[in-house]
């Protein structure tokens, strides 16, 4: 290799490159501390880009297919207005679909909540006499019980004592959670007011955006960059609407199959196991599971109809639904659904289980197109 003047930087950027990974490997914890703090610092904004995302799904819905004829004959009063009115009408659909999922939910656990201590005495009584009948069926009496040395008077002394030590801890929790509220519903405020200004400017910001890239990276390295955000945004659209209407669909068929079976809380549950549906493949359970904890507080026989005919209806929506509904608009395999569903998961929780599988998907998609650039050997193996 020729020592010029070229050669001599890519050594160096090699050689710092290699130390800076070094160095972050030797301090990884502290690196991660790092990233939490700056995470906690940047999350109104990242929950902003979050909300524009959303109302800009709804907000082109708007001005294209409900405005559209307005936007096309350029009408200068409405071109002036026609942003903040179309961004008024997503937000006023976001803020009523939540209302009516708050108002359609909460009663329904006032009332279950209270049918529960209504009913805690029958139920103390049932079980009490489920043991006695119990006891009787194998020949035992209370009195065996009896014979057990139970120390109620130490165990009774270690319950106080961890009462009394652990007074602070429950304060200290409490102050945490208190705050933890406050932080998050400030964010939130934040994180709204940061995606209205993105959603009223976007087209100003975007064009400020492309003239840096191209400024710092080159015309052909910015192109690049520009179509890879929007293959991101084409998929992440699809992905949100897909998600959105199959979650419509599937607490819709629920409500109808909780009426027929004559099962109750017909309307939370079926609320319910809509709104955990925008969770690929392990949403439905969990929806499933809270809805049958509910019912068996009820019912015993009734929770387990609900189960089964939730796994029938898991069964109709994998296979139908879903494919047409969402079909193949991310592009990902089953196999990577799920891969990308407890990674993300498993690292940043309920969020990341919502965006793991459009991002996968987006590097999926970039992947299978560079293979396909590829010789045949190497096509034929993607």
């Amino acid at each position: 290799m020729d020592l010029n003047r070229k050669n001599i930087l890519k050594i160096i950027f090699i050689v710092f490159v290699s130390a800076l990974m070094f160095v972050l490997i030797q301090n990884f914890q502290a690196v991660l501390a790092f990233l939490r703090k700056v995470m906690a610092v940047l999350s109104p904004f990242i929950a902003g880009l979050a909300i524009a995302f959303i109302l800009n799904v709804i907000m082109r819905f708007f001005e294209n297919r409900v405005f559209g004829r307005l936007q096309a004959k350029n009408y200068r009063v409405w071109n002036r207005i026609s942003r903040p009115v179309c961004l008024v009408l997503s937000f006023v659909v976001v803020s009523a679909v939540v209302t009516v999922l708050v108002l359609l939910i909460a009663p329904q656990i006032r009332e279950t909540i209270l049918a529960v201590a209504r009913d805690l005495p029958v139920r103390t009584e049932a079980l009490a006499r489920s043991v006695t009948g119990f006891l009787e069926r194998f020949n035992l009496s209370l009195d065996t019980i009896d014979r057990f040395d139970i120390d109620w008077k130490s165990i009774s002394t270690d319950i106080i004592n961890y009462f009394r030590t652990g007074g602070t801890t429950v304060i200290t929790n409490t102050i945490d959670f208190t705050s933890g509220v406050v932080r998050t519903i400030f964010n939130l405020i934040l994180g709204f007011i940061f995606s209205v200004y993105l959603l009223l400017s976007k087209e100003k910001l975007s064009s400020q955006f492309k003239r840096l890239l191209r400024a710092l990276f080159g015309e052909k390295t910015a192109e690049g960059f520009f179509e890879v955000a929007a293959i991101s945004n084409d998929i992440f659209s699809k992905f949100v609407i897909g998600q959105a209407t199959e979650a419509v669909i599937l607490g819709i068929l629920c409500y109808i199959g909780m009426l027929i079976f004559d099962m109750p809380y017909a309307i939370m549950i079926s609320s319910l196991v809509a709104v955990t549906a925008l969770i690929p493949i392990f949403g439905a359970f969990i929806g499933t599971a809270i809805g049958a904890l509910i019912i068996l507080l009820q019912s015993p026989v009734k929770a387990l109809w609900f189960v089964i005919f939730i796994i029938i209806l898991q069964q109709i929506e994998s296979n139908i639904i879903y494919p047409r509904v969402v079909g193949t608009s991310v592009g990902l395999p089953g196999i990577w659904v799920l891969f990308a569903v407890t990674a993300g998961g498993s690292m940043f929780g309920v969020i990341g289980m919502l965006v793991s599988v459009p991002v996968c998907a987006v590097l999926y998609y970039l992947l299978r197109e560079y293979v396909r650039g590829k010789p045949d050997k190497h096509r034929r193996a993607f």
